[in-house]
């Protein structure tokens, strides 16, 4: 300290005790010249200012330095208080710490004069205020943040008492816009303001609120300001005698829940009509896949038609040549021979033999030689008849019948009732042939209007479309089935038709009449596609597969053969619809469709979820 500073200060002497608290004081106390230097201070003080002694913050010196306060007018701001009162309490004001951090100071100083009246040094408190800044600062903000939250609130908020009066309101904007400025409705009773009809409903659920402890909510709908409103009304218990009425109008949630239920109608509608669209537009590619079989379904008709007019005409001529016939045979033949002339019959009737004409010519000349071996008149005609008739092994047993010398009108007579059994059998199943195409024309036509799916075999659709095209597969195409046994799957089976329908005649006209195609049907995990385009499925699903040997898809078409309106066949040959209408069916299925094709081998595979698949799938 230097002599000069020395001179000024007063005669100074303090007592050991005193010395003690000016060192252990936990605020700081200074004393400074009238330039703001550090004449004395205390631990307190340095420990403030971030120095680790007073000797530190007597050399640093930072007031008289102007690295102190953060407002550089600060000092001035202290000296012309205490200048015109003598002394400042608590003035509070930021400083830097010898770290370059700001703290927050209340300080407390006053002016000391020598014998003479001169000013001589200040002295005073220092405290560390930034604890309770931050504190404050924290509280100020969460109050902030409080008032932006209720004033922001769209409700209307008021206190009632059970016995139905207004004890206060929160003041959001809302409620506040709604309120003439001289309002107070506050010790007034709940019925005063409102109509009594929503008045009683209120007291009700107040009384139950507060009874039940529990939060009342409930929607009215009133009139307000000339206009109906919907309001959703909150009754909150918070004392035992008090309950906070928290009222939000809904009429824009109400009305936009209106337009929603408006709008998802509009949409049910419009998912119905569109698929009502797409089941016109799959059964109008129905008929016209139909148009393209007529032909060929009429020939599968007409053929076993053919078969039935030409077996009942045989049928009648037999049944008329053998009734004339049957008195004669008691008269010709002996009654011993009777027992063999039923067991020609029976015998001829328990074969159905086919055999070629090469093959009838060898037979005939073999039963030939073997009657004229045994001198039996007429060879040649009762072998014709024999081998017509089906007898094609040794005439051995008969021997002593066609010995006889009635042998030919017994042969003729047995030939005339085998034909009739023959032909009997030849319309049944022309009759069933028939049937089955007309059944299957029938099931392939029908448009099921349930939209329900039934439980029923793949096998079965598929089948039914192999009967339609059994005309186009017979000359030249092979077909190869491989089913393994699989249990029905719920399906909407007219749709999948479709899907076979579809990949068939693909298949057909790939091959231009001559080439193989398999049709396999077997169970997969999901897992385990090479390909997959949708659906959720993880179990197992029936995979169909319709492969043929034709010139194959050419890669850089593959990827859209499914689209709408593509085809690779010719003007006039297809829609480009029918891959694209199969590729929808199975979606609808939850299930999807995959191809892999090249030169000699082109493959579809269609997957469908063995089980229906749920909600939450």
């Amino acid at each position: 300290m230097s002599d000069v500073l020395r001179q000024k200060l007063p005669e100074y002497r303090v007592q050991d005790d005193f010395g003690t608290l000016f060192e252990r004081a936990l605020d700081g106390i200074f004393q400074t010249d009238i330039q703001g230097y550090y004449l004395r201070v205390n631990p307190a003080l340095a420990r403030i200012y971030g120095y680790e002694s007073t000797e530190a913050l007597l050399t640093a010196q930072p007031i008289a330095k102007g690295q102190f306060y953060v407002n550089p007018d600060q000092r001035q701001i202290i000296l012309s208080r205490v200048q015109s009162e003598g002394y400042v309490t608590n003035l509070e004001f930021q400083a830097y710490r010898r770290d370059g951090t700001v703290i927050w100071l209340a300080e407390s100083c006053w002016a000391l004069y020598d014998s003479e009246g001169q000013l001589s040094c200040y002295e005073g408190f220092i405290k560390d205020i930034s604890d309770r800044k931050a504190t404050e600062a924290a509280l100020r903000y969460s109050e902030q943040q409080s008032q932006a939250i209720v004033t922001a609130i769209p409700d209307i908020m008021f206190r009632v008492s059970r016995d139905g009066i207004y004890l206060g309101f929160v003041s959001t904007n809302y409620f506040s816009d709604l309120l003439p400025e001289d309002y107070q409705p506050v010790g007034q009773p709940l019925s005063q303001n409102i109509p009594a009809d929503v008045a009683a409903r209120h007291q009700q659920h107040l009384i139950k609120a507060l009874d039940t402890n529990t939060i009342q909510i409930y929607n009215q709908h009133i009139e307000v300001d000339g206009r109906w409103q919907h309001e959703e009304v909150r009754v909150v218990p918070i004392h035992e005698n008090e309950v906070l009425f928290i009222i939000r109008d809904i009429t824009q949630q109400k009305q936009t829940e209106a337009d929603l239920r408006e709008r998802n109608q509009e949409l049910k509608k419009a998912l119905q009509q569109l698929q009502q669209a797409q089941d016109d537009l799959i059964q109008a590619d129905k008929m016209v896949v139909l148009g393209q079989l007529i032909a060929g379904i009429a020939h599968e008709v007409n053929t076993p038609l053919g078969a039935i007019q030409a077996a009942s005409g045989n049928a009648i001529s037999g049944l008329e040549s053998a009734l004339p016939k049957l008195p004669e045979l008691i008269e010709q033949v002996e009654s011993q021979q009777y027992a063999l002339v039923f067991q020609l019959i029976d015998d001829a009737l328990q074969v159905s033999p086919e055999f070629t004409a090469r093959e009838k010519r060898q037979q005939r000349r073999a039963i030939t030689k073997q009657l004229e071996a045994n001198s039996i008149d007429n060879a040649r005609s009762i072998a014709d008849t024999l081998v017509d008739m089906g007898i094609s092994t040794t005439i051995e047993p008969y021997l002593p019948l066609l010995n006889s010398p009635n042998s030919l009108f017994i042969v003729d007579l047995a030939y005339d009732l085998v034909r009739i059994k023959s032909n009997s059998q030849t319309i049944q199943l022309a009759v069933e042939k028939a049937s089955n195409v007309v059944k299957a024309l029938k099931n392939f036509a029908h448009q099921d209007h349930t939209g329900k799916k039934t439980v029923v075999p793949v096998v079965d659709g598929i089948e039914t479309v192999l009967t339609l095209y059994h005309n186009q597969l017979k000359h030249g195409i092979e077909l190869t089935r491989h089913y393994d046994p699989l249990p029905p799957i719920p399906c909407y089976p007219d749709e999948l038709s479709q899907i076979w329908t579809n990949l068939l005649q693909n298949s057909i006209q790939a091959l231009g009449g001559r080439g193989k195609i398999t049709v396999t049907v077997q169970q997969q995990p999901a897992q385990t596609a090479p390909q997959r385009s949708g659906g959720f499925v993880t179990g197992d699903c029936i995979v169909v597969s319709i492969a043929d040997n034709g010139p194959g898809i050419p890669k850089a078409l593959q990827s859209r053969v499914f689209d709408p309106f593509f085809t690779t066949k010719p003007i006039g040959e297809g829609t480009g619809l029918g891959l694209n209408i199969s590729r929808k069916i199975a979606e609808k299925h939850g299930g999807w469709i995959t191809l892999s094709s090249e030169p000699g081998q082109t493959c579809f595979e269609i997957w469908l979820p063995m089980e229906e698949l749920s909600l939450a799938q």
